[in-house]
């Protein structure tokens, strides 16, 4: 296993031939078939099929069909295939059609097709209708409910409402742009203006702006983390729409319009 320290060690190594590596402290990016252990309150993203042990609060985000084991407090979020073992404090976000399976009081949030299977005294929150999950005698399933009013949601969610405003939370383009038409421009000290809104519309994409509860929500839903812009806005709660029940993007709303407050670095959040 070669010690690393930089990306730039990581990738020499890499180019010479090596395969498993001891990542210290910086965020690594692991490709093809290399093998990590994360020390030190080190952050990698892991591709192909790259495995990782994480270990004392590091971080990962997995692709593709990649592996983790996450010990400690460490943390993983994980998309596509790919896969993790939870042990300790650990605690993992699984998408689309990760899997995981949750050891002692390790704890993962589940969306889309994701699976877990929990064990001890492990917990998830089940986010998705879609969400399959094989669980021990002591381990919890928490599936919440929301509200379908903007107060309520505000007061679960922790936002406080005041003039009638809410503060919520946007990512875009480099441009300023939103992902998903490339047409509307946050980058602007004028009112943003839904130009399709339907305030009767239910399901949870389309015809509205999309605005996130937190930062870091909006930075784990946005498409291009590694040029996106993060903005905070604010917003008449006349003028925003909630998804009660179980949605299965709870973090997030539709507004009719808002006006950016402040922008951060996208660092700040990941």
């Amino acid at each position: 296993m070669k010690e690393v320290k930089s990306q730039k060690e990581f990738n020499d190594e890499y180019k010479n031939g090596e395969r498993f590596f001891k990542i210290v402290g910086f965020i690594a990016v692991l490709s093809g078939n290399s093998r990590a252990v994360l020390w030190e309150n080190s952050h990698a993203e892991l591709r192909g099929n790259s495995r990782a042990e994480l270990r004392e609060n590091s971080r990962a985000e997995l692709r593709g069909n990649s592996r983790a084991v996450l010990w400690e407090n460490s943390r993983a979020e994980l998309s596509g295939n790919s896969r993790a073992e939870l042990r300790g404090n650990s605690r993992a976000a699984l998408w689309e059609n990760s899997r995981a399976e949750l050891w002692e009081n390790s704890h993962a949030v589940l969306w889309g097709n994701s699976r877990a299977e929990l064990r001890d005294f492990s917990v998830v929150h089940k986010l998705s209708q879609n969400v399959k999950i094989k669980k021990g005698l002591k381990a919890v399933v928490i599936t919440p409910v929301y509200p379908s009013d903007m107060k309520t949601w505000c007061a679960v969610k922790g936002i406080k409402i005041k003039n009638n405003r809410i503060q919520l939370w946007k990512t875009t383009r480099k441009d300023g742009t939103d992902f998903y038409t490339g047409v509307i421009n946050y980058n602007t000290k004028s009112e943003i203006i839904c130009p399709d809104w339907k305030d009767h519309y239910k399901r949870e994409c389309g015809y509205g702006l999309h605005l996130a509860d937190s930062p870091q929500a909006a930075v784990l839903i946005c498409d291009d983390r590694e040029s996106a812009r993060v903005f905070k806005v604010s917003a008449n709660i006349n003028d925003c729409k909630c998804f009660g029940g179980s949605p299965n993007y709870p973090m997030k709303i539709r507004a009719k319009k808002c006006r950016i407050v402040k922008e951060y670095l996208i660092s700040d959040f990941i």
